[in-house]
């Protein structure tokens, strides 16, 4: 008698489930990548993780390779990230199963029957809980290092999130500890609420609550808004900081933001902070003085004294944040840039990382110190889903060219509405900001359309999925052999895209009519600024001076100006003598001066 196949026999015995009864499962499901992007999601959120959903992408992708729908490399790679997840999430099967369980509460029955079940798979002797380890050594899971977008990378990665915070951190953390402690919070946790992934939803739930009723923010637009005022303020700050440190997590935690992001303001609030104050004695002080002035909750004496003599006495006030701010007062720090158009040189610092010429209003250089000092640069939920939308027709329109520029301007759009700061401050401007789109969308077609880019493409694709991360002095580090080795294969890549724009002509097309090494140092800018965090000090200079974007800083006296306004739009521009032409810091647009 012929032995029975092995999913005939499990088949038979009803372990796996029919063709008939699999293809309900993956009518939706022939490709993989919205599957792909989620976990990827997860991977960036982890406090989005929920069992049961993991069980289910687990399960439908499972179904999918049997019935044939979806490669079984293809459907392994991602059930074995998604088995990463939740090993990562949880401590054992126990754990897991609860979560599980949880995840089905409110459906009629289904909590009470996935308990049992759960009861069932720990008591089974020879059932898979019983005769698997937890700690089960498990295949590479899929890489969430950054991906391709303007050149030639554009997102950074997301390591797994840190047990033990570095002082830096921590420092940082009690700015707003006068906050979150009087309402109970742990001031040594992102928003004072300490991360539990089997009470993601009520922590979700619990940090929105926190945000809304204590400064009225329910979307990440007026997070960010709201952040960059109280940020850029003047006069006493101890308030206004405290009140960041603490929104911003309540803003992590609540899902609005990546905690990349998150640390990046947090850090920006702690530097501020030590340099308007000497001590925590002299930032309490500060504290109550602008509480006296606006009115919120005081904390009580006792909870001030609190943390003078407890949590506050461990941190020392100038510890060193590795966080650089310009410098206030008549003197600036400013990039040493002599215009190519007219010969001036730059006088003021720029208010972003797009330098503007004081005197003709042309570019003339990319800041890349000013562009890691700004926060929240990175592109939110919805260009995210719009990426996942598009990336099946971006993929799939290949053989027609208008239509692929047309998506990709479609895309390049909602970049745009999303990190209004990571593009020049003429977008502003609607007529150049159709320009900078049409330029940019041509520009990615031209090397979708080019075999031997997509090839280079692929090959830095593949180089990251080798990557790997390891915590050395609390900080989060990618391993240096992978990461040279994606190095090479991304400026590979990139030497391909600069000889097609040179032959297709698409420097010459800049909108702002940028030269051919500006143009490419700008594309670089936020591959360099994703990896920065991640490298040690050799690695992160040379990245810096490969890429072009190490630059020369002078401290100058502020210039003499004269105060005028935008003849467009009435904001205050205020000019350097000789000035011809400027860019509007208000609407973007190039404005003449007359007289």
């Amino acid at each position: 008698m012929a032995a029975v196949p092995f999913r005939e026999a499990k088949l038979r015995q009803g372990v796996l489930p029919h063709d008939r009864k699999v293809r309900s499962h993956v009518i939706s499901s022939s490709d993989s990548s919205p599957f792909r992007q989620r976990l990827l999601e997860l991977e960036q959120h982890p406090h989005r993780i929920d069992a049961y959903e993991l069980g289910q992408l687990i399960f439908t992708m499972a179904c999918s390779a049997g019935a044939g729908s979806v490669p079984k490399d293809e459907a392994w790679d991602l059930i074995l990230a998604a088995a990463r997840l939740a090993r990562r999430t949880y401590d054992s099967w126990r754990q897991l199963g609860d979560a599980y369980a949880y995840g089905l509460d409110g459906v009629s029955d289904g909590r009470a029957t996935c308990t049992a079940t759960v009861e069932a798979l720990l008591a089974d002797p020879h059932g898979p809980w019983r005769t698997l380890a937890w700690d089960l050594q498990l295949e590479p899971a899929i890489s969430t290092a950054p991906s391709s977008s303007t050149l030639p990378v554009t997102r950074s990665p997301s390591p797994p999130t840190e047990v033990a915070l570095p002082l830096r951190q921590r420092w940082c953390l009690a700015i707003g500890a006068p906050i979150v402690v009087p309402g109970g919070g742990d001031p040594t946790q992102l928003g004072g609420i300490r991360y539990d992934a089997r009470g993601a939803v009520e922590l979700v739930a619990h940090a929105t609550a926190r945000l809304h009723d204590a400064d009225a923010i329910t979307t990440r637009d007026e997070l960010i808004a709201w952040t960059r005022t109280l940020l850029h303020d003047t006069g006493e700050r101890a308030l206004d900081l405290a009140r960041v440190v603490a929104a911003i997590g309540w803003g992590v935690r609540a899902d609005l933001m990546t905690e990349e992001d998150g640390w990046h303001v947090i850090l920006v609030a702690g530097k501020l902070a030590q340099a308007a104050y000497r001590s925590w004695a002299e930032y309490a002080e500060g504290y109550t003085r602008a509480w006296r002035a606006t009115g919120p909750v005081e904390p009580t004496a006792t909870q001030i004294g609190e943390l003078r003599a407890g949590l506050w006495s461990t941190l020392p006030w100038d510890t060193d944040l590795e966080v650089t701010l310009f410098e206030p007062g008549s003197r600036a720090r400013v990039l040493r840039v002599v215009c190519s158009r007219c010969g001036a040189p730059r006088l003021r610092p720029s208010p972003t990382a797009f330098v503007y010429c004081d005197h003709c209003g042309g570019l003339v250089d990319y800041d890349l110190a000013r562009a890691c000092e700004r926060p929240l640069e990175r592109p939110g939920p919805v260009y995210e889903a719009l990426h996942a939308e598009l990336a099946p027709e971006l993929a799939g329109s290949r053989d027609d060219l208008d239509r692929h520029r047309a998506l990709q301007r479609r895309l390049f759009e909602a970049w745009v509405d999303a990190c209004p700061t990571s593009v020049p401050i003429r977008m502003r401007d609607p007529e150049y900001r159709a320009r900078y789109v049409a330029w940019h969308a041509e520009a990615e077609t031209i090397a979708a359309f080019d075999a031997e880019a997509r090839d280079r493409e692929a090959a830095m694709r593949a180089a990251t999925a080798t990557l790997g991360f390891a915590a050395i002095d609390g900080r989060t580090r990618v391993l240096p052999g992978p990461y040279r080795a994606m190095c090479e294969a991304a400026f590979a890549y990139e030497a391909r895209r600069d000889e097609l724009f040179q032959t297709h002509g698409i420097y010459a097309r800049h909108p702002d009519g940028a030269s051919r090494e500006l143009a490419r140092r700008i594309g670089n800018s936020m591959f360099v600024q994703g990896w920065l965090p991640f490298l040690d000090e050799a690695d992160a200079r040379a990245l810096v001076e490969r890429t072009g974007l190490a630059r020369e800083y002078v401290v100058l006296d502020a210039p003499e100006t004269h105060a005028t306004e935008c003849a467009t739009c009435g904001g205050a521009l205020q000019l350097v003598t000789g000035a011809r032409r400027v860019v509007c810091d208000h609407c973007g647009r190039q404005v003449d001066v007359i007289g």
